[in-house]
């Protein structure tokens, strides 16, 4: 955000919060054709397990939306 304030030569803002937020990254790719894997969003406020058994292809793995790299991974 400092650096396209300061109009300094950086990725755009939007950009890096797409990068650190792993749904909306996905969804980014989608939309431009970049291939990317497989993918089911889960939200715990509004669906339980039991809401995406027999749609999940074992083995996977979940990762949280937030952050980057392989924090939160399981």
């Amino acid at each position: 955000y400092a650096a396209e304030a300061l109009d300094l030569c950086s990725i755009s803002f939007s950009s890096a919060c797409r990068s650190t937020n792993k749904l909306e990254m996905i969804q980014r790719f989608h939309e431009t054709g970049v291939a990317h894997p497989d993918f089911i969003f889960f939200d715990a406020a509004t669906q339980t397990a039991e809401d995406l058994a027999g749609r999940i292809p074992y083995p996977c793995i979940i990762k949280p939306v937030d952050s980057s790299g392989s924090r939160g991974v399981v």
